[in-house]
């Protein structure tokens, strides 16, 4: 069971703005900033730092597009982990887009 993180009562409605930004347009998506500043307002959550919230959006942000993506039959979805034990910072995920699977 993965340990509680002060994030988790917000990680719905993070999630939730994500989800929504699937469907605007390029220019109207949330940034991690945005994302921040819209907890404190409109739901009054504080208790995370801007860097909590920017690990969590890096991270969600390829997993929701690929979990509600419509790969078609002869596509399957491709997720690149980029992770390296390093002192320089969290891991990083990478879409790489769809690679056709025989």
């Amino acid at each position: 069971m993965p340990r509680a993180t002060v994030l988790d009562p917000a990680k719905g409605w993070i999630d939730a703005m994500l989800r929504e930004d699937l469907t605007a347009p390029r220019k109207q998506k949330h940034t991690a900033r945005r994302i921040y500043q819209r907890l404190a307002q409109n739901h009054g959550f504080d208790q995370a730092s801007y860097s909590t919230v920017c690990d969590y959006v890096l991270v969600r942000r390829p997993r929701i597009a690929l979990s509600l993506s419509s790969a078609s039959d002869d596509h399957k979805p491709c997720v690149t982990p980029l992770c390296r034990s390093s002192a320089s910072g969290p891991c990083a995920v990478a879409c790489t887009g769809s690679v056709p699977m025989k």
